[in-house]
């Protein structure tokens, strides 16, 4: 699958960049007996897609499958802005949305320093990025997570 992935990937990055856009996330799921191909995509910059955008990328996109046809099944692709629980997968999304809201799982238990528990889950404020490590305020504790242990993570609706 991750191969795949990979290609899918690929192709992907191609179909934004022919739209000006960039490629936030991209998900190969069977919901039910249907499987989806969905893009998340931002304009250059960082701006939420119009639906143009997605047309635009949607088409460039189906164009790339029909030549590689890389899917070895029917599909459902669906291409649209990563919304407001927008996922952080890169590094420099840390970077970027420093001082924002997240809600951050890691592969592996987590303790800091303060209560020595091990947890996965963790909400706090994003400060960006120490070197290979994500810095996330949680309960006024600062922790320094390493990217390589973060599974999921999330910018969280502030209220």
């Amino acid at each position: 699958m991750t191969s795949l992935l990979e290609k899918l990937t690929a192709l992907a990055q191609q179909a934004v960049a022919s739209a000006n856009c960039e490629l936030v996330d991209l998900q190969y799921v069977k919901d039910g007996q249907q499987w989806f191909l969905r893009l998340f995509v931002e304009r250059m910059g960082g701006d939420s897609p119009g639906l143009d955008d997605c047309v635009r990328v949607s088409d460039a996109m189906e164009g790339l499958l029909d030549v590689s046809d890389p899917l070895p099944h029917p599909y459902r692709l669906e291409v649209s802005s990563p919304g407001l629980g927008r996922v952080l997968k890169k590094k420099e999304d840390f970077i970027r949305f420093s001082g924002k809201l997240i809600g951050l799982q890691t592969l592996h238990g987590f303790s800091s320093e303060e209560d020595g528990a091990k947890r996965r889950n963790f909400k706090g404020v994003l400060e960006g990025m120490e070197g290979e490590n994500v810095l996330v305020v949680v309960k006024g504790t600062r922790l320094a997570i390493p990217f390589v242990e973060i599974g999921k993570a999330n910018l969280e609706l502030e209220f």
